[in-house]
């Protein structure tokens, strides 16, 4: 019976060369390691190599919405000392299969940003709304790079009577949530104190959850739970409770909307486009 012979170098492949290249991992690699070390150390929760996202990053922070990927300069050709080396031998076929990889880094970053991992515009847009109802100086939302680990939620209330006091939490999301992402929120959420907690569900493709459920489970702990099934619901309520007149309340937001996309340090391209959509009105 013919035994099976391990895969041999290409001839015009020095077998030194060979040998190294076999030898280079595409996960789990010293570079990476040390960015996952630094990371915790910093206080920042994290998941490895999400296959479901374009890319598949090495790091995904799911609060902020980043990711990090580790790459090689040489391999993804990096505007620097290594990733402007080239190939000496074999030119052929590692030429094309390095410009391959820079295509499918761009396509990767672009798809991202398509899914929302570029900002938290969805953050800002409450904050503003809630500036309008409950006051700036109340009104706490975390920064794009915040591990958040100061606020319960998202965006938060301080008690007027108290503003050590957490008096109302909202998380806000703008991909999918499940059942179990509104407990894991509210569990965070009793740990901490605050009494009412809110969920904003912002996606397109939300499925429908069982309200009434959740909101047993969430009472059966003393909170209160709401959730907001797209802007609409929200925004209406935002307005109707504000003190201010609702035409005068919904020009306050845009103004508010805005000094918040600044303030969690949102992409230029998302603070200018919130500017044109002012201006149009």
């Amino acid at each position: 019976m013919p035994t099976r012979s391990r895969k041999q170098p290409s001839p015009s492949v020095p077998a030194v060369v060979s040998r190294r290249m076999s030898a280079i991992r595409k996960k789990n690699t010293r570079p990476e390691m040390t960015v996952r070390r630094l990371a915790y150390e910093l206080g920042y929760c994290y998941r490895l190599h999400r296959a479901d996202l374009p890319g598949t990053p090495d790091l995904c922070f799911a609060r902020p919405q980043k990711v990090i990927f580790v790459h090689g300069c040489f391999w993804h050709q990096h505007h620097c000392k290594l990733g402007n080396k080239r190939p000496q031998t074999n030119q052929n076929y590692w030429l094309p299969k390095l410009e391959r990889n820079v295509a499918r880094d761009e396509i990767a970053q672009e798809k991202l940003r398509e899914l929302g991992w570029d900002g938290r515009r969805a953050q800002a847009i409450v904050a503003g709304l809630l500036d309008v109802f409950a006051g700036t100086e109340r009104v706490e939302s975390g920064r794009i790079n915040d591990p958040s680990r100061h606020y319960p939620g998202d965006v938060c209330i301080r008690s007027t009577s108290d503003p050590q006091v957490w008096e109302k939490a909202f998380e806000v999301r703008d991909k999918p949530v499940s059942a179990s992402d509104v407990q894991i929120f509210g569990k965070k959420c009793i740990d901490v104190g605050v009494r009412e907690a809110a969920v904003v569900m912002v996606n397109e493709g939300q499925q429908a959850l069982d309200r009434a459920a959740l909101e047993a489970w969430a009472a059966s702990f003393g909170i209160g739970l709401t959730l907001f099934h797209g802007w609409e619901a929200f925004i209406e309520q935002v307005l109707f409770w504000s003190e201010k007149p609702q035409p005068i309340a919904a020009n306050l937001a845009t103004e508010r909307i805005h000094a918040r996309l600044v303030a969690v340090e949102a992409s230029e391209e998302a603070v200018q486009l919130w500017a044109k959509l002012i201006s149009a009105k």
